[in-house]
């Protein structure tokens, strides 16, 4: 049996061939419903737009003698879909339940070959409330692809079946843009002659040579001991964001580059390296027509930040949210590979 089957973009190919095969990496978020729903109804929209959607009906297929796979499209397909009630838990104990089958859900694995990769649970909850759960892999989708997801669901949700039906030549014909017409762009353009200035740039602004930063306080692994990936969660105050939207406003600066400078400052504290290279993530949609598109687009890109002389904080603050408009300009040819090996190693 033959299939049709289209390069994976730069992106997609480096999660791959930096975790196990296939990789474990997913990405989730929970969404709570408050109120009256028709379960069937919310199904039923999710299921539109995931065939609105080629992104949402490929899957992951090698071929003999290939080291990554191909993506393949479904012409239709259905999210996995699955409920779990909580009415009985505790109020006190709901948390911690909650957090348990979120867990759980994430924990799951993808046929990253057969599909679906679409994966939802339904949580019910005492009263009218509901969180639903949404996984897919990394490959799959990205922070703003959740949010361009949701967004449609809502909208077709909204509508209502019967007059989406009535409307699928105003509203589901709508053209839009697919992950496939841009991961071909991305492929051609990198092997178009504008990729040697794009190399270029990279070549001198990665941070290429330097030693990976050491922490003081850090272990070294012992035998018979593996990474384990985690993360570290914790809230901000409505009045700290405000601070923070108001400092980084005022020196003409993003959120995320300010954030982006507090860390690079508190490392070069901690380690007393002059050189300072870390991954800020970019979210690879500066044209217009990509911000509501679903599929992988975020990437990691390198910020080397040279401590030299008694720099003022906002003097890293400029210099960051300088680099990251620099960036933004060239980071569709960044990719982690042969030219860029460092830099996994000099980032944190």
């Amino acid at each position: 049996m033959s299939i049709q089957g289209f390069r994976l973009p730069p992106e997609q190919k480096r999660l791959w061939e930096s975790d196990r095969h296939p990789p474990v990496y997913c990405a989730q978020c929970a969404i709570l419903l408050e109120g009256k729903l028709d379960r069937g109804a919310l199904r039923a929209a999710v299921e539109r737009v995931v065939n609105r959607h080629e992104i949402l009906r490929t899957t992951f297929r090698k071929l003999p003698g290939m080291k990554v796979p191909l993506q393949v499209i479904a012409d239709t397909a259905a999210p996995l879909w699955n409920e779990l009630d909580l009415p009985d838990v505790s109020e006190a104990g709901e948390p911690a339940a909650i957090e348990q089958a979120l867990n759980e859900h994430r924990a799951g694995p993808f046929d990253y070959e057969k599909g679906p990769l679409v994966d939802l649970l339904l949580l019910r909850l005492k009263g009218e409330r509901h969180i639903l759960s949404v996984k897919l892999p990394a490959l799959s989708g990205d922070a703003r692809t959740f949010a361009n997801l949701m967004r449609e669901v809502v909208e077709s949700l909204g509508r209502g079946a019967a007059r989406m039906r009535a409307e699928d030549g105003a509203s589901e014909d709508e053209e839009v843009v697919q992950y496939l017409n841009f991961s071909e762009w991305q492929n051609e353009l990198l092997e178009g002659e504008d990729s040697k200035a794009g190399a270029e740039y990279w070549r001198n602004k990665a941070g290429v040579g330097i030693a990976p930063l050491r922490l003081p306080f850090a272990s070294e692994l012992r035998d018979g001991l593996t990474f384990a990936r985690s993360s570290l969660a914790f809230r901000l105050e409505p009045e700290t964001v405000r601070l923070i939207e108001r400092l980084a406003a005022e020196y003409d600066a993003e959120v995320s580059s300010f954030l982006l400078a507090c860390w690079q400052s508190l490392l070069r504290r901690l380690t007393g390296e002059p050189d300072i290279v870390v991954a800020g993530v970019t979210d690879g949609r500066k044209f217009n027509e990509l911000q509501p598109a679903l599929g992988l687009f975020a990437k990691p890109l390198p910020f080397h930040l040279r401590f030299d002389g008694e720099l003022r904080f906002v003097d890293v603050l400029r210099r960051v949210q300088s680099l990251a408009e620099e960036h933004r300009a060239w980071q569709e040819y960044f990719i982690v590979g042969d030219g860029n090996k460092d830099f996994k190693a000099a980032c944190l």
